[in-house]
């Protein structure tokens, strides 16, 4: 038996095992062979070796128009990859114990205070910066209301002049 993909359907070509037979193709279309996967997406353990096989036949197929025939990638993929889908299917490894330094309390203790003294200088810079920005916003407020009591005098001004020339 071989299997293909035309990019449409699987191809599974049948032998007949009397030599005078004729040989058969069932066409199953790709529509028709999904992978189910979970709520979050992840391929179901069950359908690993399902998905595999449709990517490996959609990795041929493709490799037939970009010359990838070479093994070691998604269409020929070398038993070592094969191998660890199979590991993926039968459940993840058991993490890994990671040694941790050894500390004491007090070199514990130490460390805290050096991040609260970091973060004390922070919240002092912040309100340093807030208070600038804070006056040079007061600033700006000043010079608005100079400039409009001035413009407020200059028009004063204008309209004491037309009210005495008429």
């Amino acid at each position: 038996m071989k299997i293909s993909f035309d990019g449409k359907s699987i191809q599974l070509s049948i032998e007949s095992p009397i030599p005078s037979a004729r040989s058969h193709t069932l066409r199953i279309p790709i529509e028709r062979c999904g992978v189910h996967t979970n709520k979050s997406g992840g391929i179901l353990p069950d359908q690993v070796g399902w998905h595999q096989l449709l990517s490996i036949l959609k990795a041929q197929h493709l490799s037939q128009f970009t010359h990838q025939r070479t093994i070691g990638n998604p269409s020929a993929p070398v038993q070592y990859d094969l191998s660890q889908i199979e590991k993926i299917k039968r459940g993840k490894k058991k993490k890994k114990k990671i040694a941790l330094p050894e500390i004491t309390l007090e070199e514990l203790f130490a460390e805290r205070d050096q991040l609260f003294a970091e973060r004390d200088q922070l919240y002092t810079d912040y309100h340093r910066i807030a208070a600038g920005h804070d006056q040079m916003h007061n600033e700006r407020d000043e010079a608005r209301a100079e400039r409009d009591k001035a413009r407020a005098e200059v028009r004063a001004r204008a309209e004491k002049r037309g009210a005495s020339h008429e």
